[in-house]
């Protein structure tokens, strides 16, 4: 079963996506900062990271320039999500605004797990 890592520090947004995520067949792991969520895709391996850019302790810019940076973790792929920024040099396979639509969460996981 593939494994989807949700961060971000807000716990409802959290709730909303693993509930979206429920109608698929993945597991999904969360993160409330970006040093959690950086331990756990060390020690989780999830198929995809879904962030938060705007997170304490390691925004998610450091979070994805971090994961592409390391051999192990350089293939995972990340999903920017943001109500206020655009992707701009982070190598993301994706980009949500906030709010997001749920159809547009739905098909970008499907796609890319």
């Amino acid at each position: 079963m593939k494994k989807v890592l949700v961060v971000d520090d807000d716990a409802l947004i959290v709730e909303i996506i693993l509930d979206v995520l429920s109608e698929l067949d993945v597991t999904v792991l969360c993160a409330y900062d970006g040093e959690q969520a950086l331990q756990l895709v060390q020690d989780q391996a999830p198929d995809l990271v879904i962030s938060d850019l705007v997170l304490p302790r390691l925004d998610g810019w450091q979070l994805c320039q971090r994961l592409r940076a390391s051999p192990k973790t350089r293939d995972v792929r990340f999903v920017a999500m943001s109500a206020i920024h655009r992707p701009k040099s982070v190598d993301c396979n994706a980009f949500l605004p906030k709010p997001f639509d749920i159809d547009d969460l739905l098909a970008t996981v499907e796609r890319l797990v």
